[in-house]
């Protein structure tokens, strides 16, 4: 494994601002309203196609650097971002919730509160497999992903049999 492309990918990661236009309009994919929502409406389609994208991805870095390459690649890039994440997800929440004047807004709140590990790690997984495709020099469907967490968005499934179809935002 390359320690120095790890390296380099951890630095780029660092200063991501994670969920920092959730909820907004975005062109070329749909937005979902809330995290709870966005979980249990969207998950099982996620998973589908993400474990499609995971498992050819696997076999690609078993073969080049072996499983314990992978582990120390996702031990490292889930120590660098877990603070950062957790800090974003609580802006986003703060930042939708700051006026929850009803009780509907102050139980979605709740509802988002209660999901907030599940997203975590899903958006963590994410960015460890996009480590993996960094060290391997791959562009793949988790480089594609990173970008659009680069803009400040998680990516919680997709429409449509991937690559056609689009993202589906929060």
């Amino acid at each position: 494994m390359s320690e120095q492309r790890l390296i380099s990918f951890l630095k780029s990661v660092r200063d991501v601002a994670w969920f920092s236009h959730a909820g907004e309009p975005f062109e070329n994919a749909r937005v979902v309203h809330g995290m709870q929502i966005a979980w249990d409406r969207e998950g099982n389609r996620m998973f589908e196609v993400w474990e499609q994208q995971i498992r050819a991805l696997e076999a690609q870095a078993v073969e080049s650097i072996g499983n314990q390459g992978i582990d120390e690649i996702f031990a490292a890039v889930s120590e660098t971002i877990h603070a950062s994440i957790y800090q974003g997800l609580t802006l986003y929440l703060d930042r939708i919730y700051r006026e929850a004047h009803d009780e509907k807004q102050r139980r979605q709140r709740t509802f988002d509160d209660a999901v907030y590990p599940e997203v975590m790690d899903s958006v963590k997984r994410d960015l460890c497999w996009a480590g993996v495709e960094y060290v391997l020099q791959v562009h793949g469907f988790f480089s594609k992903l990173l970008e659009m967490y680069r803009q400040g968005r998680w990516i919680c499934s997709w429409d449509g049999d991937y690559p056609q179809g689009q993202p589906v935002i929060l």
